[in-house]
């Protein structure tokens, strides 16, 4: 557990409050986690955030931006020349590389949000949100119909692919690669035969 901060700042506790969570979800379902046992694992007071979270859910919130941003710094200069698929793997498995830092308790999160759907329900918003970004990232339009329809097929791509990374125990992330790469592809066969381009 840890120790007791004093005064932290804004960045400091979301951190905190993240760590605590993901460390308690290795343990035991997110379901039965409450905000008084992240605060407890800690080693904060249920005062010190309740500024920053109105519900458990916020820190999952939290944490996709957090992603959101990391992803995007590490892909500043990715090759804008490069074809649309190839760009967009490459962002992809930069947020894979990322998500795998904290895997088993993120895959405990996934395999809780199955059983109480609310969750699930509560996450789609915001996982649409992470989809605008990466077309932002790998130089996609996300902009009126043409964007609604990227951001709808990267959602698909992105859960099939984030169901197959959960069983791939690789270091490499083969069977993960695999997946992205055949969904991409199948993504770009049905917008051609509507006369639709990412």
């Amino acid at each position: 557990m840890a120790k007791k901060s004093t005064k932290s700042s804004p960045e400091a506790l979301t951190t905190q409050l993240i760590e605590a969570a993901f460390a308690l979800a290795c343990e035991r379902p997110w379901h039965s986690i409450a905000l008084s046992d992240i605060a407890k694992e800690a080693g904060i007071d249920l005062s010190d955030f309740r500024d920053l979270i109105d519900e458990k859910h916020d820190i999952l919130v939290i944490y996709g931006r957090k992603l959101d941003r990391q992803m995007l710094d590490n892909v500043k200069k990715i090759d804008i020349d490069a074809p649309v698929k190839d760009r967009l793997f490459e962002v992809f498995m930069e947020r894979f590389d990322i998500l795998n830092e904290d895997r088993a308790a993120l895959k405990s999160i996934i395999g809780s949000m199955k059983s109480h759907p609310r969750d699930a329900l509560l996450s789609l918003p915001h996982f649409k949100k992470s989809m605008l970004w990466i077309l932002e990232a790998a130089h996609v339009t996300s902009n009126g119909i043409r964007g609604a329809a990227n951001i709808l097929a990267l959602t698909a791509i992105y859960a099939e692919t984030l169901y197959a990374w959960q069983s791939d125990d690789s270091e490499d992330m083969a069977k993960t690669m695999a997946t992205l790469d055949k969904a991409l592809s199948r993504a770009e066969n049905i917008f051609d035969k509507i006369g639709h381009q990412f």
